[in-house]
């Protein structure tokens, strides 16, 4: 099964060079701050392609930019 997990420090930097904080980024994602927080904090070992998408969709940027897929064959 394939699972995205945060690129480290990706989603912060594209915070910045946009000048966004949490809340605004939360305003025009739909997601909690506080999932926001786990987010970027690396607090979650894989999030949500929905979640993936709606972040990416917000920062229009791709998938890709901000998290990878990781492999988890059991």
């Amino acid at each position: 099964m394939n699972r995205f997990r945060v690129r480290s420090g990706a989603l912060e930097k594209i915070m910045q060079e946009r000048f966004l904080s949490v809340l605004e980024l939360s305003k025009i994602s739909g997601l909690s701050r506080p999932s926001l927080y786990s987010i970027i904090n690396e607090k979650v070992s894989y999030v949500r392609v929905a979640n993936c998408k709606k972040l990416a969709d917000a920062l229009e940027v791709s998938v890709e930019d901000i998290f990878f897929i990781e492999n988890d064959d059991r």
